[in-house]
């Protein structure tokens, strides 16, 4: 309407047509932005579903769960249970999985259920109280939430005293160096950009998880070292004491 209103009413002005082409110029732009983003998200979304249908794929064994098994649209119906023989060899372990988007929780919980014990939140608000109360091993975080972003809620983690050890993967969309460093800087153990791979998502966090127990170990081992290094010391200490009393009785 813009453009109709200039060239019919509106002489030949070089200030005229100027305007109007800046306004041209403002709104392509706004134009290939929207489809730009509007493309993204399809994107991450196919790739997504290309993943879960390649899950699927896969020769399936007993404690295997597929997509079907979850009913449409419910992320808090029960999952197949695995053997009660194969719970206690492979669930020993539990993750925080701090998700908005329900696709991806679903996804994630497809990828995890047959290893870990889960913990699902819907914003960081709701994560930090779950990784407060039930202390995962593990939290895995996305960054652009409601209520509460996956920064703050990594800050808030970091920063208390009963979650500060717990690693912290950050899974998002963002991927300018920016964010990056920014989710390293309040203590984030890893950055994951969507879309993921399943396999190497599997892999840190198995890893992370391994290497905190590994650290775990050594500093129980340095602290029993400690402890009986002390006990000798207070051991010797009361021989010595007790054999110069007695000198000076005999004295």
């Amino acid at each position: 309407m813009t453009f109709i209103y200039f060239v019919t009413n509106s002489a030949w002005n070089p200030n005229t047509w100027a305007i109007l082409c800046g306004i041209l110029a403002v709104f392509l732009i706004v134009v290939l932005l929207t489809i730009y983003f509007i493309f993204r998200r399809l994107h991450i979304d196919l790739t997504i579903l290309r993943t879960v249908f390649q899950e699927q794929k896969r020769p399936s064994h007993p404690a295997t769960l597929t997509i079907s098994d979850i009913p449409p649209g419910s992320e808090t119906a029960d999952l197949p249970q695995v053997p009660a023989s194969a719970a206690k060899t492979k669930k020993q372990h539990t993750l925080l999985i701090i998700e908005d988007h329900l696709e991806i929780r679903l996804y994630l919980k497809l990828i995890f259920s047959n290893e870990y014990n889960l913990l699902m939140a819907e914003n960081g608000e709701e994560g930090f109280k779950k990784a407060c109360e039930g202390v995962p091993d593990l939290i895995i975080t996305d960054i652009i939430m409601p209520v509460m972003d996956g920064f703050k809620c990594c800050q808030l983690i970091k920063e208390n005293l009963t979650t500060c050890h717990i690693p912290v993967i950050l899974l998002t969309a963002l991927t300018s160096e920016t964010d990056i460093m920014k989710g390293i800087e309040l203590g984030a153990d890893d950055y994951i950009q969507k879309p993921f791979n399943p396999n190497i998502l599997r892999t840190k966090v198995k890893r992370l998880i391994k290497s905190r127990e590994e650290l775990k170990e050594i500093y129980i081992r340095a602290g029993s070292i400690t402890g009986r290094k002390n006990r000798r010391s207070r051991t010797s200490f009361s021989r010595r004491s007790v054999h110069h009393r007695n000198r000076e009785n005999y004295q």
